[in-house]
């Protein structure tokens, strides 16, 4: 046919020009039909695609494959083909829709499920067959991630889109299935597992339902290890438990028969017994490797299996060990679950090996199990973990020794001495790497004596400035002891919050508790503060008056000399023993002349023998700085004759 013809008739238009299309494709040869049918598919009438689906059998190959690879085009007519009153064109749409297998279309097999037309039935059944083959085997790509680049996303996104016009399409098969009754179709969906499982479960739990019945004697056909998952879900579902529990039984494979003993408490079926024999007797445990047989999805009935078979503990930690070490992930979290869970010797032992693994949540929740459970030797143990290679192991193990250490530090910190405190508060910074947040929780302990001792620990280990925040909130505690010794520390964390704090102290009814302040005023160091310990030299409390005395006689106030005077001639006893205590304390010699009539004739007894002390602390002060001096002065006439 001369092809300047084909160009006149593509300008024309109707429906005899189709047909006359189409019946040239019928009579003309090889060479012009390729030519023919693409221009029918270039023109895209409905009637010219119906009328090449129509004629696809009788099309050669290459013309077949022509209208495969323009399914996108012929997906529009396809549905009015497949109610086509001719039978092989109905069947045309079946082989062109299994041919290229398109998602899209896996909804016109399900129609054509319930064909009057027996062969129409059974190739639509075949053709949705086909694409759950195609599913089970194609490659499913992984969910993207954010490192993921935009053509695997694509990829993931139109896999999904395919994934679930299938779906669709058997969901809408397995409603109709009374009218069609194709269980070889109900044995491909067993096989595609949780996916379908949302759709199959409902129908295993009809009672005498013809799908239910169907999908029984499908499961078991189909029993092997690849279904297990969908026998395992049967034997929860009482309308066909009792099956399902015999073909298992009878079938003796190793993952179904964990599946079954792990249901055994709920099944009498004769066949059940002689199956949970059969688990007694079976010894396959103890080859090496026999985990592999099991499929992931049991790995909970395989654990349960092992948990309730009849042998010793060492052996059943072993075997549970084996499968931590070399089985697959989901075997491995069960069986650390079950190992976590049985608290004797045989599974701390196997725990402790297992904090080896080369997989670090595995050794971590080894590590975390151990610590939970204590035992003598755990610090021991914990002591030789602290430089393991696992990252988490090593801050399980850091972790555990520092509160070990801290708490123990904590009990015997009242009867320790200042030195022993002094001693152990400096390992106790090294080893505790939390030290900060254990004291913040004690300085919110309920009890009062427990608060009281977090301050003295932070005093010592030096941690007012990390504790600053906690500190201030102590400063109004209830108890004085703890205001006391708070507002003493807060002198050690200088800044304008710590300042107020302690200001605000100073009008505490708690003479202790003023007495502290002024004393902080004075380590701060700060000019602000002047004015503050200025106005507690006059305060009604000894060791208050003395604190601030102290404070201005370090900060060389002219007046503070004056006022310790009148504090040594003070009518209160109380007064002259704190005075005589600044002067020990500033070593003041000039006072000499007061302290040795205090100690000769002052009417309180406490006075003079406390005089007599002071005396005596600045008679030993006086002669240390007369050496001093003299060495002093002789390192210095050395220098110069050695100069000279």
């Amino acid at each position: 046919m001369p092809y300047p013809i084909l160009d006149a008739i593509s300008a024309l238009d109707g429906p005899a020009v189709e047909e006359a299309l189409l019946r040239a494709v019928d009579d003309s040869g090889p060479e012009d039909q390729g030519v023919l049918v693409e221009l029918v598919l270039e023109r895209g009438t409905g009637r010219g695609l119906v009328g090449l689906v129509a004629r696809y059998h009788a099309l050669p190959p290459g013309e077949q494959d022509r209208l495969a690879a323009r399914i996108g085009q012929l997906a529009p007519v396809l549905r009015a083909t497949l109610r086509a009153r001719t039978r092989q064109t109905r069947l045309n749409t079946l082989r062109l829709v299994c041919r290229t297998l398109q998602p899209s279309l896996a909804f016109l097999p399900v129609l054509a499920l319930v064909d009057e037309d027996g062969e129409i039935s059974r190739a639509a059944g075949d053709c949705l067959n086909a694409y759950v083959d195609w599913y089970l085997t194609a490659d499913r790509p992984d969910e993207p991630t954010e490192r993921s680049t935009e053509e695997q996303r694509s990829r993931y996104a139109r896999w999904r889109e395919d994934r679930d016009h299938l779906l669709d399409a058997l969901r809408s098969a397995l409603a109709n299935f009374d009218s069609h009754g194709r269980s070889d179709l109900l044995g491909q969906m067993i096989r595609m597992g949780d996916d379908l499982a949302d759709v199959l479960r409902p129908r295993l739990a009809e009672p005498g339902g013809q799908a239910g019945r169907a999908l029984v004697e499908e499961a078991a056909r189909h029993a092997d290890p690849s279904v297990a998952p969908f026998l395992y879900l049967m034997l929860s579902e009482p309308e066909v438990r009792a099956r399902a529990a015999g073909r298992i039984s009878l079938l003796r494979e190793r993952p179904l028969l964990c599946a079954l003993w792990a249901q055994a408490d709920r099944l009498s079926a004769p066949a059940v017994a002689r199956g949970v024999q059969t688990i007694k007797r079976m010894v396959f445990f103890e080859t090496p490797g026999w985990w592999e047989q099991v499929p992931d999805r049991l790995a909970s009935g395989l654990v349960e299996w092992i948990g309730h078979v009849g042998v010793d503990g060492a052996t059943r930690a072993q075997w549970l060990t084996s499968l931590a070490i070399d089985g697959s992930v989901p075997q491995r979290l069960a069986a650390m679950e079950r190992l976590c869970a049985w608290e004797d010797e045989a599974s701390t032992a196997a725990l402790k090996r297992l904090m080896d693994h080369r997989e670090q949540h595995v050794a971590e929740q080894a590590a975390s199990e151990l610590i939970r459970r204590g035992g003598e030797d755990l610090n021991r143990l914990m002591v030789s973990r602290l430089g393991d290679p696992n990252e988490k192991v090593r801050e399980l193990a850091t972790e555990h020794v520092g509160h070990f250490t801290f708490e123990r530090f904590w009990t015997q910190f009242p009867q320790m001495t200042e030195e022993a405190r002094e001693f152990a508060a400096r390992k106790l910074r090294r080893v505790v790497g939390d030290l900060v947040e254990k004291l913040r929780v004690r300085l919110a302990d309920p009890d009062a004596g427990q608060r009281l001792q977090a301050v003295r620990v932070a005093d010592i280990c030096r941690l007012a400035e990390p504790l600053a925040d906690a500190l201030l909130a102590a400063s109004r505690d209830s108890d004085a002891k703890v205001r006391s010794a708070v507002v003493k520390l807060l002198g050690q964390a200088p800044g304008e919050a710590s300042e107020r704090a302690i200001v605000e102290a100073l009008d505490d009814s708690d003479r202790r508790v003023r007495a502290n302040a002024v004393e902080a005023l004075e380590m701060l160091h700060a000019e602000s503060c002047t004015d503050w310990i200025l106005q507690m030299v006059e305060d009604a409390d000894n060791r208050v008056r003395a604190n601030a005395i102290k404070a201005m006689m370090g900060m060389n106030y002219a007046t503070a000399r004056t006022n310790l005077h009148e504090m040594l001639a003070d009518r209160s006893p109380e007064h002259r023993l704190s005075a005589l205590w600044v002067v020990e304390q500033i070593q003041w010699f000039k006072t000499a002349t007061i302290v040795i009539r205090l100690a000769r004739s002052d009417p309180d007894r406490r006075v003079r023998r406390r005089a007599l002390r002071t005396l005596s602390e600045l008679r030993q002060a006086y002669r240390e700085a007369r050496l001093s001096a003299r060495t002093e002065k002789l390192a210095r006439m050395n220098a110069g004759v050695n100069g000279g």
